[in-house]
């Protein structure tokens, strides 16, 4: 499970990289590149969204419950990282945002029914039945380059959704 823990790592990296690189294309450069991105990220947003409508409840909540142990496992090389792409922010404050706030969202989230039937309402005939909504976009504060991503995941994920995320220029 590491091994895919570190790949995730290494992909945020690539992406935060390829934002970076394209601050430095002339206008029309950006725009055709960005819209050829944004073309295929749609595209394998849509392909794994048809995958994540197949998740179990606890595929979904296995998914989440190690996003949120990556995190807090890695708070400290998070925490200089954003520091050092962002230079903001205090590192022990970071940390502890880390290895905190995302076990506040998993425990918020992680006794509750996302999959199929949630609730039934005898009294009145009513079945409850969740159903995915998509492709979820979402994008990350300088601020807050860590902790938002984890809780926008989490809870895309809970939902079988597909969760796509952008950075702003700077984190």
């Amino acid at each position: 499970m590491y091994e895919e823990i570190q790949c995730t790592f290494n992909v945020y990296r690539s992406v935060t990289f390829s934002i970076i690189k394209l601050k430095y294309l002339s206008i029309k450069e950006r725009g055709i590149r960005m819209n050829q991105g944004l073309l295929k990220l749609l595209d394998n947003s849509r392909t794994a969204f048809e995958e994540m409508k197949k998740c179990t409840q606890g595929e979904v909540d296995l998914m989440c419950r190690v996003i949120n142990k990556a995190v807090s496992d890695n708070a400290e090389e998070l925490a200089k990282l954003a520091i050092e792409e962002t230079g903001m922010g205090n590192e022990e404050s970071k940390v502890i945002k880390n290895t905190t706030m995302g076990s506040g969202v998993w425990l918020t989230m992680k006794n509750k029914k996302s999959v199929g039937i949630i609730k039934r309402d005898d009294e009145k005939g009513l079945v409850y039945v969740a159903h995915p909504k998509g492709v979820i976009a979402s994008v990350s504060p300088i601020t807050n380059p860590t902790i938002t991503p984890l809780g926008n995941a989490m809870l895309a994920i809970k939902g079988r959704n597909k969760c796509t995320k952008t950075y702003y220029p700077n984190s």
